[in-house]
């Protein structure tokens, strides 16, 4: 385990930093509530905000209540074509890519040589032969734990403002201490409610925690071509010590059809690019933008997200790789996450408000739904938003692959994502010729339509019509989308 102190206070800490910060200005600053990447409803709580319960199943292939995704009806009605796979990266926690339920259906990258030590495809990484794991420290071991972004943008300024009282660094700006006075009002919080021994001490909010990092976290330049020879890091093992998150996520999508193990998962012809870039803690925005270029530069239409956060030092790299993937074609969808709050109103990255219209024609945010019908049709930790989530999908007790040959139910927006992602493979699958913007029209002109539904607004019993939750005020149908898209093509004469 790499190490995790934690801070001795809040003796020393709110002492020396209350008293100078309160003569500064306003001491009373709301907190947000707990990251949204570390909170769900639920039972027990696993990565990203996922709940794990003892029971469920593969019910988002059903077409047996408001939520689920008609995957089933697609295969009766429609032979699935002879033609290429369809490439879905998922970036996450990593993947177990010997799962029995997910053989075959994991990307190979066939320009490279496995274990030869050398980049034999030449794009800048060497036997990336399922993906990539850009989640390791200087000793080439694997980062499990991390720090929250809102610990790091707290101690990114706290360090220097003790430098600074110790008389061994300058003064911070004026527009400095505003911001440290800010982040300091929404960090104690969350450290002294912080069980000792507990992830969220030892990581998420342990100021002085080392990821033993050898990168520049804040570099990112490319790490292809010539350029990007002396900035590369990582390497070819893409499970890491905790794939579960990854693994689940990936069997909603790739889990084999009919082979009796387990569970179906969505889309048959499909191979999953396994990218590890998200820790038991915050992604760091350069991970993130790299693993989406190499999304793009190896061949994936599609491009999985089950994660967010509430603070972004870079969020404009992030979103700057989005759009260099959107401009290669990638679909993304993104995970609303787990809060129960309007992402219209609060702080969520990476955020698509932010970024261009291209990126944005190619980019579905998803929320999740249950199958417990009625008011209870959004799932109770499921963000929502009129203009910022587009869709529901099935995301409630979702049985689904995990490492070691297992198989487990959970919940959370983390399982929404990858059944629209499963689903834009599958209507990829049927007309690969279709570009992102297509599918994802294709997607949204298709949504059970249950915007005049009366539904519990997540988080409480304020009840509100479903319409008011997302852009469309519907449930994802794969039946629906694929016939639309082969009706057209029908027409089209194809």
């Amino acid at each position: 385990m790499l190490s995790s102190r934690r801070l001795r206070a809040p003796a020393l800490l709110p002492l020396t930093l209350v008293a100078t910060l309160s003569a500064c200005g306003p001491s009373s600053i709301p907190t947000s509530r707990l990251e949204s990447a570390h909170r769900a409803a639920g039972t027990r709580v696993g990565a990203k905000g996922t709940t794990i319960a003892a029971s469920g199943t593969d019910w988002f292939n059903d077409a047996g209540s408001d939520a689920g995704a008609n995957i089933d009806a697609v295969y009766a009605r429609h032979p699935l074509p002879a033609a290429a796979p369809i490439v879905v990266a998922v970036i996450d926690s990593g993947v177990d890519i010997a799962h029995e339920d997910l053989k075959g259906h994991i990307w190979t990258n066939a320009g490279e040589i496995p274990g030869d030590g050398i980049d034999n495809d030449h794009n800048g990484y060497v036997d990336d032969v399922h993906g990539w794991n850009y989640l390791v420290d200087r000793n080439g071991r694997d980062v499990g734990g991390e720090t929250v972004e809102l610990t790091r943008e707290f101690a990114r300024l706290y360090k220097p403002y003790l430098a600074s009282r110790n008389g061994t660094g300058p003064a911070l700006s004026a527009a400095d201490m505003k911001k440290l006075q800010a982040l300091y009002a929404d960090f104690l919080p969350k450290l002294n409610a912080a069980a000792p021994g507990s992830d969220e001490a030892k990581y998420y909010y342990n100021w002085q925690f080392d990821d033993q990092r050898a990168d520049d976290l804040a570099d990112f330049t490319p790490l292809t071509g010539a350029t990007g020879a002396a900035h590369r890091y990582g390497n070819g093992a893409v499970t890491g010590p905790d794939a579960s998150h990854g693994t689940h996520v990936s069997g909603i999508i790739a889990a084999v059809r009919g082979n009796g193990l387990g569970i179906d998962g969505i889309a048959a012809n499909v191979r999953i690019m396994a990218l590890r870039a998200v820790p038991n803690g915050d992604e760091h925005d350069k991970d993130i933008a790299n693993a989406i270029r190499y999304a793009a530069d190896n061949g994936a239409r599609v491009v999985n997200m089950s994660f967010g956060k509430s603070y972004s030092r870079f969020p404009d790299k992030v979103l700057e790789a989005m759009d260099y993937a959107a401009g290669k074609g990638i679909l993304f969808v993104h995970a609303a996450g787990n809060d129960a709050k309007n992402v219209d109103a609060t702080a969520n990255f990476p955020a698509r408000k932010s970024g261009t219209a291209r990126l944005a024609a190619q980019w579905l945010e998803v929320g999740a739904a249950t199958d417990l019908g009625g008011l209870k049709l959004p799932a109770d930790f499921s963000n929502f938003g009129a203009a910022g989530v587009d869709l529901f999908a099935p995301g409630y007790e979702i049985k689904s692959t995990t490492p070691g040959n297992a198989y487990e139910s959970m919940s959370g927006t983390s399982m929404a994502s990858p059944v629209v992602a499963g689903i834009a493979a599958l209507v990829l699958s049927y007309a690969p010729a279709m570009s992102a913007t297509e599918v994802k029209t294709a997607l949204l002109a298709t949504v059970h339509d249950l915007r005049a539904q009366k539904v519990y607004r997540p988080g409480g019993q304020t009840r509100v019509n479903f319409s008011v939750l997302s852009r469309t005020g519907g449930v994802v149908d794969a039946a629906a989308a694929v016939d639309r898209v082969l009706a057209a093509r029908h027409e089209l004469g194809e």
